[in-house]
């Protein structure tokens, strides 16, 4: 740069301009060089740093993501081979008015008569999200991933929340209008209290309006196991994408 200041102080002291303007553009070429040059630097630390945080965070996301199948699966599993299962065993019973097995639908109650949460909190996706690491990967099928499981992800909630208001709308007023059962269920954590008469469950067997309600949470949980299965499916599609994209580059 000194050398251009003086070539110039010389040019102009010599009145010759022409060659002013030439040192004078030459300086500033140089001077846009240098900027340019210490901008794709920048850029490069920068996504450098950006890359190595996604890395880390997809390593957590991993073990993130194994949690929330492992607890998603069980629940799965268990609605799909034990409380489907149950119900419907329920239903028959009370069709068939089969008083030696009504010990099976004080089961059913026990099973079905409180909240469960099966989704869990992912503070490490949504994290993930926040930072904008999704955008800076910039990938198609992982941004379908993504919105795929928004969507299950909001229907499961969805459904939590429906059963929850059909329990307290619906359920816990019926088994109250019809057994002394009923009346404990508000206070003690949504568990049937064993002081009541067993003999009370006998007004269960041909009620329709119980057996009605028994056939919408056939139909509520049947609905969960197909909404945690295409979860669950989604959680393992995005598992592999991360680790092809991301963990294996």
């Amino acid at each position: 740069m000194r050398f251009f200041r003086k070539k110039r102080q010389k040019e102009i002291s010599q009145h010759r301009f022409s060659r002013y303007v030439l040192y004078a553009v030459g300086e500033i070429f140089i001077v846009g060089v240098g900027v340019y040059l210490a901008v794709l630097l920048n850029n490069w630390n920068n996504n450098t740093n950006t890359q190595a945080d996604i890395h880390k965070y997809a390593l957590r996301l991993d073990k993130e993501i194994d949690r929330e199948k492992e607890m998603v699966q069980y629940n799965f599993d268990y609605l799909k081979d034990s409380t489907i299962n149950m119900l419907i065993t329920a239903r028959r019973i009370v069709i068939n008015e089969t008083e030696d097995s009504l010990h099976l639908i004080e089961d059913v109650l026990n099973e079905t008569v409180y909240p469960v949460e099966i989704i869990s909190e992912m503070p490490v996706l949504n994290e993930f999200i926040d930072k904008g690491y999704l955008s800076f990967i910039d990938d198609e099928e992982m941004n379908k991933l993504f919105w795929y499981h928004n969507i299950f992800r909001s229907q499961a909630k969805k459904n939590e929340e429906r059963l929850e208001n059909f329990q307290q709308l619906h359920m816990h007023p019926l088994l109250m209008d019809k057994i002394s059962y009923g009346k404990y269920i508000s206070f003690s954590g949504y568990q049937l209290n064993h002081r009541g008469d067993r003999s009370d469950l006998k007004n269960l067997l041909e009620d329709q309006s119980f057996e009605n309600m028994i056939t919408l949470l056939i139909l509520h949980y049947e609905d969960d196991v197909r909404i945690y299965e295409n979860y669950i499916k989604v959680l393992d599609e995005i598992q592999k994408r991360m680790k092809e994209i991301v963990l294996q580059p």
